[in-house]
C-alpha cells in the first residue's frame, strides 16, 4: 500500500527537516540561550510575515465564487 502524501514528502524531505530542526536559532530557543535582540528581530519579521499573509488570505477570500472554494481556503 502506497504511503500517504504527506508521508512520502516527510521521507523525500528528511534532510532539510533536519537541518530545520538543528538550527541554531531553534536550538537557542530551546536551551533559553537566544539573546533577546535576536528574539525581537525574528518576533518584528514574523509579525511583517503574518500581517501580509492576512492580508492575501483576506484578499483570496474576497474573490471566492461561492461558499465551497472559500471553505476550501480557510482550511
Amino acid at each position: 500500500m502506497p504511503l500517504p502524501f504527506s508521508e512520502e514528502l516527510r521521507r523525500d524531505l528528511d534532510s532539510v527537516w533536519e537541518r530545520i530542526f538543528s538550527h541554531p536559532f531553534l536550538k537557542e530557543v530551546q536551551a533559553g540561550t537566544l539573546p533577546l535582540e535576536k528574539f525581537r528581530y525574528y518576533v518584528i519579521q514574523d509579525y511583517h510575515y503574518l500581517e501580509g499573509f492576512g492580508r492575501s488570505v483576506s484578499i483570496a477570500l474576497s474573490k471566492g465564487p461561492d461558499t465551497e472554494t472559500l471553505r476550501k481556503l480557510v482550511r
